[in-house]
């Protein structure tokens, strides 16, 4: 078995992320969850090919298992064709999404997408397009009084 981490931008989704936290993210995971990272991917732009991560999967094809574990789902590339043809290169291995605490087996040769992943995928994209509040908004907002919740039933 072999364990592949992907360190990328700091640029992810609704936040930042520097590639240290990434990278601890990603080996704190493996450490939970009793795998051992065998190398770890530096593409410091989230790119439409991840060439050096289609790489190291091909370098390792031969292994029992390739886990290839990314620091959160907002790593993979937004455009639908990008995405497609980096999981299609992809196919047979095991993606983990440490953030969001995610798994999704891609079956050797596999062209479609699972439903599983996909609907993970279209989550994140829904959650990109929400607005989001600067700083400096924020700071405007008057906290609720003490035990009151503005959860409505």
């Amino acid at each position: 078995m072999s364990t592949i981490g992907v360190v990328s931008s700091v640029d992810l989704g609704p936040w930042r992320l520097p590639q240290r936290a990434q990278t601890a993210l990603i080996q704190s995971w493996a450490g939970q969850n009793g795998l051992i990272i065998d190398m770890i991917v530096s593409e410091f732009v989230v790119t439409r090919q991840y060439p050096q991560l289609v790489q190291a999967v091909t370098a390792n094809s031969g292994a029992e298992a390739v886990n290839v574990i990314f620091a959160t789902g907002y790593q993979l590339p937004i455009e639908p064709q990008a995405r497609a043809e980096l999981l299609t290169a992809l196919s047979g291995c095991e993606l983990i999404f440490a953030l969001e605490g995610e798994r999704f087996h891609l079956e050797p040769g596999q062209k479609d997408i699972p439903a599983a992943l996909r609907d993970f995928l279209n989550g994140l994209d829904h959650i990109r397009t929400l607005p989001i509040l600067n700083p400096e908004e924020a700071r405007t907002l008057a906290p609720l009084p003490r035990g009151e919740t503005n959860v409505t039933a």
